[in-house]
């Protein structure tokens, strides 16, 4: 599992900003599905204590509240809305457990090539 840095996860954000709305609705469905399967690592984690099991598992669970609330606002065409806004939001939770920004890194990395990738034709991963 490759770890991203706060960095690369906003520039990330900055791509699909300047992508069109389908694509950015994409990326943001495609995130929402990634955050079960997480979730269903951090679960199966032997390693981590049950505390910090249900602390990850409820961090990624705000997480995903908060993307289909995203998604919801593209849908609309909120003006308001802004791709770099959904990094901070991220980067907040992040700060202290390197076990849970693992995980995010890789929802939000397999999320972004699978979105960049059925950019040049059909996807069924």
């Amino acid at each position: 599992m490759t770890i991203l840095t706060m960095e690369s996860i906003t520039d990330i954000f900055k791509n699909i900003k300047t992508q069109d709305k389908e694509m950015r609705l994409n990326f943001y469905e495609r995130l929402g599905f990634n955050l079960t399967i997480a979730i269903r690592s951090i679960w199966s984690d032997t390693h981590s204590s049950d505390k910090d099991t249900l602390e990850r598992i409820k961090i990624i669970n705000e997480i995903s509240h908060r993307v289909y609330h995203w998604i919801w606002r593209l849908r609309r065409d909120d003006i308001n809305f802004d791709d770099l806004d959904c990094a901070l939001d991220i980067k907040t939770y992040t700060d202290h457990d390197r076990v849970l920004v693992g995980e995010l890194s890789e929802a939000i990395r397999s999320s972004y090539q699978f979105v960049i990738s059925s950019k040049n034709g059909p996807s069924y991963q």
